[in-house]
């Protein structure tokens, strides 16, 4: 009777130590659920810069766009200023590849933080 006793004993000790074990994870849970909605606070604030970056750039991105559609459509007009300003049709189309160059670039980089930040998101 007296062996019953003890594992009784000892079988509610192990209980309550149990139950004191799964107390702690129930606040590692929470402090983990905190964690958790800061990390996607920061993450939706830095959604909402990346979009509005992403939004300027396609903003310069037209821009840039626009200017070297400019460039192509050389004239006879530009050529006289180009020749009066010392500057030969070649050096034009190089600053013309130049700014398109560019404008590729700026795509890139864009496309490339777009991709990440979705990554990152889901």
């Amino acid at each position: 009777m007296e062996d019953l006793e003890n594992k009784y004993i000892q079988w509610k000790a192990d209980i309550q130590e149990y139950i004191q074990e799964v107390e702690s994870w129930e606040d590692e849970i929470v402090r983990g659920r905190k964690d958790l909605e800061q990390i996607r606070q920061a993450l939706s604030k830095h959604s909402m810069l990346v979009k509005k970056h992403g939004r300027l750039l396609k903003v310069k991105g037209k821009e840039l766009n626009n200017r070297v559609s400019k460039l192509r459509s050389i004239d006879e007009d530009t050529v006289l200023k180009l020749e009066r300003s010392h500057m030969t049709v070649l050096d034009f189309y190089k600053l013309e590849k130049i700014a398109h160059e560019t404008m590729k670039q700026a795509h890139k980089k864009l496309t490339s933080v777009i991709v990440e930040m979705k990554k990152k998101l889901d």
